[in-house]
């Protein structure tokens, strides 16, 4: 009710049909100026203020790539066991954990931390919603980058919250152990 102004990526296909009543209109207005666009249509943020109406030409974030964004597309997304999976490959990468535990030793530790975590909470009834990056303590880039290389599965992903899981618990064991040797 007060907002100076209002911000748009490009809406999706049904973004003005489930939007709140009181802009349904001004988006599907903005869809519809989004539409006119030659440009990549990324670049652009439509603005809607007292001052100015139109599009200002934003950059990507510095993190933003093209693998990111495809994360959710395809037919990578798979049930198993009555819960939503994201997997990105049918197996860990070749060589996956003993390849990145070359590249970086460091996550050694970081491997244990989800180990443990799996050991204490495989039997929970909550097990199924994954670890988040605070309670293995391992910083979220790099559970998605492990994730993108196919180690950890993501299986549960909200707004608040985003749960990951070992694909296979017992192959990190072994690598972890015999690494540590």
């Amino acid at each position: 009710m007060d907002a100076d102004a209002i911000f748009f990526k490009e809406p999706s296909f049904l973004h003005s049909k489930f939007e709140r009543s009181e802009i349904r209109e001004i988006t599907r207005e903005v869809k519809e100026q989004f539409g006119k666009l030659r440009d990549d249509r990324r670049k652009y943020t439509y603005v809607l203020s007292h001052d100015y109406e139109g599009f200002l030409k934003t950059p990507l974030p510095s993190f933003w790539c093209e693998e990111l964004s495809k994360a959710w597309r395809g037919p990578e997304r798979v049930f198993e066991r009555g819960r939503a999976c994201v997997d990105a490959r049918d197996e860990i990468e070749e060589g996956g954990v003993e390849k990145i535990l070359e590249e970086r030793p460091e996550y050694i530790e970081y491997f244990e931390r989800m180990l443990e975590w799996h050991n204490k909470n495989k039997d929970s009834k909550f097990y199924h919603l994954g670890f988040e990056w605070s309670d293995v303590r391992v910083p979220p880039q790099i559970l998605n980058k492990l994730f993108l290389r196919g180690v950890l599965n993501l299986v549960y992903n909200t707004r608040r919250h985003k749960g990951y899981l070992l694909r296979d618990p017992e192959e990190v064991r072994e690598i972890v152990e015999k690494k540590k040797k």
